[in-house]
């Protein structure tokens, strides 16, 4: 402090206060400062410039007043970038250096305060989405950066503004960004709801839950401030608003039928089955255990949905409502007689025709069953899948019993087989002793049309050769005769010419007689004795 001389630098600057007057002035290089004896150093060293880049700015708080050089005490300013500037006496910049603009994409936002809003108001807007860069003025500050929610469909948040308390649901699909008032509130189930749900027993979210309703279930949803009453049916999703939850029921379960065994909270249509284990008695006090299953479906068409949702344990009453009917149908008959045609039995007995409507289907349709006209249950088909007695030494009896009659059958039927195949493997030998005769009649029968068939091809060839020799040999002959007779001709031809005649004629007629030739002898020897007389 006691330098008399200091050289500041460029972009370097130094505090100077002057004892007399109490003001401090900021002194900037480059230069040579000389101390005088009223002045004094607030900084032992010459401090640095603050540099802004364009993508900078800084926030300067208890700035100085240019006019009058006095500090603005609780102002802010702001400088952007480029620029180099020194911090004066009781200047600071806020978070301690310089600060980067703010860049805010597609899926960005700032929740800003204004410091100068009126009394009553909060000041809070948001700025953004982007894309864009923000600088704040000397009047905004950054309270939070929000990023957006991508929500797909049937995804939904649960947003609450913080001035009215009103609580609404944001579904998808969009991108969504909290507003400066808003927040996110989480969505409490109760502990059945949750079971009924498949959630866990404290399941707290502010992303909506959604179900999924298959084909042919129902659900019912209640709105917890108005109470109404929504009734869906599948296929269907549906995104659960903040103060909706589904009907929940407690239905019986188990073998025997136990009370609220099962939490749900859709209702299937049918068809669909559920089983149970019956003690009955008989008329002769044969005390049984009957396990029996009961096809069920919704008897309702698209105007009675709600009637569905009527019972909480509606598997729960049709069972005691079977159970009675069956142990009334079992006290009429005696155990043989039950236990021989139980079925038909219980059909005749519980069943009746009804006319009634099916979800789906246009008009109403006759079924047999037992119907529930307060939700339109109906069971049409009973099915007996066991019948053993309640007493467990009575059991153990009745299943030697049923073994050993079991073996006994096994046994008959397995003779019986037997039996039945050797008869086979006779009837089959017999048959096959059939085939064989037949087979040896026919290549009798064929050997014989072979042989027959041979003998005509040979009397057929050797009457063709005989025939074609025939023909030959006449062929033959004739050529013979007509060379005979063409000799004769010229023998006649010179008889006639000839002086001896008698000789001519004698050769004449042996050559008639030789081949067959018809020779005018009278008109030989009328020529013959002409010569003679001439």
């Amino acid at each position: 402090m006691d330098q008399s001389q200091l050289i500041v630098h460029e972009n370097m600057y130094i505090h100077v206060q002057n004892k007399n007057t109490g003001k401090v002035r900021t002194v900037v290089g480059p230069t040579r400062f000389v101390r005088s004896p009223a002045d004094v150093l607030l900084t032992c060293d010459p401090q640095p410039f603050h540099f802004l880049t364009k993508h900078q700015y800084a926030v300067i708080l208890n700035p100085m007043c240019d006019t009058t050089g006095e500090n603005r005490m609780g102002d802010r300013a702001v400088r952007t970038g480029p620029a180099a500037f020194p911090l004066h006496h009781l200047e600071m910049l806020e978070t301690g250096a310089v600060q980067d603009v703010h860049v805010l994409g597609e899926d960005e936002a700032l929740i800003v305060r204004n410091r100068t809003c009126s009394a009553g108001s909060d000041g809070l807007y948001r700025v953004g989405p982007g894309p864009l860069r923000w600088v704040p003025s000397e009047e905004e500050e950054i309270v939070d950066t929000v990023d957006a929610r991508v929500l797909t469909e049937h995804e939904g948040l649960y947003v609450q503004n913080s001035l009215t308390g009103e609580v609404r649901l944001e579904r998808g699909p969009q991108r969504f960004i909290l507003d400066a008032n808003e927040e996110l509130v989480e969505k409490a189930f109760s502990p059945p709801v949750c079971s009924a749900l498949g959630l866990s027993r404290n399941h707290s979210s502010a992303l909506a839950h959604v179900v999924h309703l298959r084909e042919r279930e129902v659900m019912c949803i209640i709105d917890e401030q108005t109470q109404k009453e929504t009734f869906l049916v599948g296929p269907k999703s549906h995104t659960f608003g903040f103060n909706e939850t589904p009907k929940v029921f407690d239905l019986s379960a188990g073998k025997p039928k136990k009370l609220n065994q099962l939490v749900i909270s859709s209702i299937s249509l049918g068809p669909d089955f559920f089983s149970d284990i019956i003690a009955i008695r008989t008329k002769d006090n044969a005390s049984l255990r009957v396990h029996v299953a009961f096809n069920w479906m919704f008897a309702v068409n698209e105007s009675e949905i709600s009637k569905v949702c009527r019972l909480n344990d509606f598997i729960g009453v049709a069972a005691q409502n079977l159970t009675s009917r069956i142990r009334d149908v079992a006290s009429r008959y005696t155990f043989e007689d039950f236990s021989v045609n139980t079925v038909n039995l219980l059909k005749r007995t519980i069943f009746k025709l009804h006319t009634v409507p099916i979800y789906g289907r246009e008009g109403l349709h006759e079924m047999n069953g037992t119907i529930n006209r307060e939700n339109g249950f109906l069971v049409y088909d009973i099915d007996v899948k066991a019948l053993e007695p309640s007493n467990p030494h009575i059991q153990q009896e009745l299943n030697m019993s049923i073994k050993s009659n079991i073996r006994i059958l096994c046994k008959k039927s397995r003779e019986a087989a037997e039996i039945a195949m050797e008869r086979d493997k006779v009837a089959q030998q017999t048959e096959l002793q059939q085939l064989e005769a037949t087979l040896t009649e026919l290549k009798g029968k064929n050997r014989e049309i072979e042989v027959l068939g041979a003998a005509r091809t040979d009397r057929d060839v050797r009457k063709v050769q005989a025939t074609t020799k025939a023909k030959c040999f006449k062929l033959v002959k004739d050529a013979e005769r007509t060379a005979e007779m063409n000799r004769a001709a010229g023998v006649a031809q010179t008889l006639m010419e000839a002086e001896d005649m008698s000789r001519h004629v004698i050769e004449l007629d042996r050559l008639a007689k030789m081949g067959d030739v018809a020779v005018d002898v009278t008109a030989t020897e009328y020529k013959m004795e002409h010569f003679m007389l001439g």
